[in-house]
């Protein structure tokens, strides 16, 4: 009789201990991704560092490679844009 009255308390706590935190899942929750924001600035330094890590370069062709990579990063910019 002992055995079968704590096996009747252990079921009752174990049941309620498994149904204490249910949460429902809803499937037509949709995920919002926002596309990360591109610093063509950050972009075109970094690329001069790492092209030129001495400072070989003159003043205008650090100026020209660094126009260049800007533009090209703001030209993949407009070219990815989702619209």
């Amino acid at each position: 009789m002992k055995k079968l009255l704590f096996s009747a308390v252990a079921l009752v706590a174990f049941s309620s201990v498994s149904m204490g935190n249910t949460l429902e899942v809803s499937l037509t929750d949709e995920l919002s991704i926002q596309p990360r924001e591109i610093d063509c600035v950050a972009v075109a330094i970094a690329a001069l560092d790492a092209a030129d890590p001495n400072n070989t370069m003159t003043q205008a062709q650090a100026n020209a490679f660094y126009q260049a990579q800007y533009n090209a990063c703001e030209k993949s910019k407009k070219s990815l844009s989702i619209n």
